[in-house]
């Protein structure tokens, strides 16, 4: 986690699949989460990509 020190809100999920994976905000729309996501690539994240949350940890 201490890579994303600085931002507020970074979460750790355990995936169906074993995985851990990091997750940041909870959107109304995908326009808001555009918007959010270049401003995480411009800060260095440059991989980062939106992705329903619930596909992650439900089958």
């Amino acid at each position: 986690m201490n890579l994303f020190k600085g931002i507020d809100g970074v979460s750790e999920v355990s995936s169906d699949d074993g995985y851990y994976r990091y997750v940041y905000g909870k959107f109304s729309s995908f326009t808001k989460a555009k918007t959010e996501l270049v401003h995480l690539q411009e800060t260095g994240f440059k991989n980062a990509f939106i992705r329903e949350l619930n596909s992650l940890t439900h089958k």
